[in-house]
């Protein structure tokens, strides 16, 4: 019997898709899908996207622990906070008005993945901007002439 030495993870940030895949992820997924049939979750989109507030409530209601585990997600919450939670929630709500996605069991996963894919892009553009604010300083405290 060989020892062989394993080797240890520089980074123990869960990847995009170890996120996606995680058994808590997957445990809220399933949640919804036990407080929310298919048929029935496919009406409330329907009655949403005319109009009902109603509809979009018990949405909201259903997908809140969804919505909020994604935005607060370590990757996510570092950097956005609680901002990460109010675009979380307006890209849920879009998703729910726009979307012409045929309901099935993976819907859940789809909403998870979008609002995963957009906090991603809001948080590259944060630390963009940020980054951007940090170069203008340093060159006023440098140099100001150059600005």
């Amino acid at each position: 019997m060989t020892n062989q030495i394993q080797p240890v993870a520089a980074d123990v940030t869960p990847t995009f898709t170890e996120f996606l895949a995680s058994p808590e992820e997957k445990a809220l997924e399933t949640k919804v899908y036990e407080n929310l049939p298919t048929g029935e979750l496919q009406q409330l989109i329907k009655s949403a996207q005319a109009g009902n507030q109603q509809a979009l409530d018990k949405l909201c209601e259903q997908f809140k622990p969804l919505v909020e585990a994604t935005a607060r997600s370590e990757s996510c919450y570092s950097v956005l906070k609680e901002d990460g939670l109010s675009i979380a929630w307006i890209v849920f709500i879009d998703l729910i008005l726009t979307t012409k996605k045929k309901v099935t069991v993976r819907f859940p996963g789809y909403i998870k993945k979008a609002l995963y894919t957009r906090l991603i892009n809001e948080l590259l553009k944060t630390v963009k901007s940020i980054n951007s604010i940090s170069l203008s300083l340093a060159i006023r405290i440098v140099d100001p002439t150059l600005l």
